[in-house]
């Protein structure tokens, strides 16, 4: 799980991902990787969560934020990078995507 900070000056955001907390649970495979970003969008913050799947088998995630327990269910291919937007317009300008892959076992 990945935190961002975003930082508006003079109307430019500039996103900061933070590094994994030591704490937090890892429940995805290590050849997926998960991170976030929180883009200002003039009233407030777009939070994005991307994936990226470097496995060599597809996989479907499940979604959410900390502040968008939501969950959304995304399918990946090997190899795909894909951008989920969970929460638009949010006063939170941090927050902390989560992810549960599982990787498929049959190839298509």
């Amino acid at each position: 799980m990945s935190n961002v900070v975003a930082i508006v000056v003079f109307g430019l955001v500039i996103s900061l991902p933070a590094s994994l907390s030591a704490d937090e649970p890892v429940d995805h495979p290590e050849c997926i990787e998960v991170t976030g970003r929180a883009q200002y969008s003039g009233y407030g913050f777009n939070h994005i969560v991307h994936l990226h799947n470097s496995c060599v088998s597809a996989a479907t995630c499940r979604v959410s934020t900390n502040v968008n327990p939501a969950q959304v269910s995304v399918q990946l291919a090997a190899g795909e990078a894909r951008d989920v937007l969970t929460f638009r317009g949010s006063p939170a300008s941090a927050f902390q995507p989560r992810a549960q892959c599982v990787l498929s076992t049959t190839s298509r």
